[in-house]
């Protein structure tokens, strides 16, 4: 299985990374600057695919992204910072108006930011296929749903299936509890460790519609009792459903559900970095801490994810494509992020000076960042030998 999910989470990042880089060209082409190469993967290369508009699209060995060359793309220094002698390279024999650092600002500022947003619009497509395939997750305010049920856990014992709604906890006394909130529900079942329970529960809930009432009893397991993974009952509780919509409403509903799915997303990976950083130079530990592809590559594996189907794959596709995204906008060196700085640093200190920077700081980031990833990996690799 190991092999199986390491060959799957390579092939999504080539995709993701070549629709990436894909944003980048097509912008570029759009205000015609030349880009002699685009890459699947990286080199050796393997052989040269088909050429499109000026550009060739090569395969090559090392299945780990790709790239997109963009003539002139950080010729500036050599050509306007620097009173040097031009050198003979693919950017500066293309024509002068098609080379990258020729173009004025706004379009060099789009051809940036087009990356990161191919990121996301590709994120919002697999979201949309996968919503129109399975359903609409929406919440219902006051409903609790039984997700999943554990293989001999209390609940399947007790005969609860997914699909269920939980209206009413009624304990040893006689005392009835109205089940409106997954927190509070969880909250009470942890009170009642040990104990006997009946469940009032609507079966066969679909849309929102669910069937007859239904009593189920079962033992509440306590700490002690309860395996690691799994909960006292042995459910996953949500008040999210999935709606299936007919007609136009199918693709209305999923486009709207995948790009709202893509923002949260976005917005939850932005919190998590915040937090991560913040533990790193707070007083308290990091409540989140950053792992790489090893250890992604180890989750998936221990939790099984590309076991579960065609849906598990991409949906963890979307997740890991806004992931790129939300990164490469980061203000930092060597990203998308600190080049689109770059550019808008221009009109304030002058371009010129930005251009004698730009090597150096983009040089100090990617030693940064490659430095941090040797430092994540090598902690992951620590963690999955250490059983940590």
């Amino acid at each position: 299985m190991l092999l199986t999910t390491i060959i799957i989470f390579l092939a999504i990042m080539v995709v993701i990374v070549v629709a990436h880089e894909l944003g980048h060209l097509l912008v570029a082409k759009g205000f015609r600057v030349a880009a002699p190469e685009f890459g699947i993967g990286f080199p050796p290369r393997i052989c040269k695919l088909f050429e499109w508009r000026g550009t060739q699209f090569v395969l090559n060995w090392l299945p780990i992204g790709g790239y997109v060359n963009l003539a002139g793309e950080d010729a500036l220094a050599a050509d306007e910072a620097c009173d040097s002698k031009r050198q003979k390279t693919a950017a500066t024999e293309a024509r002068g108006d098609e080379l990258f650092y020729r173009k004025p600002a706004w379009q060099r500022l789009a051809v940036i930011a087009a990356g990161p947003l191919a990121n996301f619009a590709l994120a919002a497509v697999i979201f949309t296929i996968v919503y129109a395939v399975a359903g609409v997750p929406e919440r219902r305010e006051g409903w609790v749903l039984i997700s999943e049920v554990a293989t001999d856990s209390p609940a399947d014992i007790a005969r609860l299936e997914p699909g269920m709604r939980l209206l009413t906890a009624i304990d040893l006394t006689g005392a009835e509890y109205e089940i409106k909130d997954v927190n509070e529900f969880v909250s009470y079942v942890s009170a009642h460790a040990g104990q006997n329970i009946s469940l009032v529960v609507r079966e066969h809930c679909q849309n929102f519609a669910c069937g007859e009432k239904s009593l189920h009893t079962l033992t509440i397991r306590t700490i002690e009792e309860t395996p690691a993974g799994e909960g006292a009952m042995g459910v996953i509780l949500t008040d999210t459903m999935s709606v299936h919509y007919d007609g136009l409403e199918v693709v209305t509903q999923s486009l709207w559900a995948g790009a709202r799915e893509s923002y949260y997303f976005a917005r939850d990976i932005l919190t998590s970095l915040a937090r991560a950083v913040a533990g790193w130079f707070g007083p308290e530990k990091a409540e989140v801490e950053l792992v790489g592809p090893v250890g992604i590559v180890s989750q998936l594996n221990q939790a099984r994810t590309f076991e579960r189907g065609w849906i598990e794959i991409w949906s963890f596709a979307a997740i890991l494509s806004v992931n790129l995204g939300v990164v490469n906008l980061l203000p930092i060196p060597a990203v998308d992020g600190g080049r689109l700085v770059l550019i808008a640093l221009e009109k304030i200190i002058g371009r010129q000076r930005v251009a004698r920077a730009e090597a150096i700081v983009n040089y100090i980031g990617l030693i940064a960042v490659l430095g941090l990833m040797a430092l994540i990996t090598g902690r992951d690799i620590w963690r999955i030998w250490t059983g940590g």
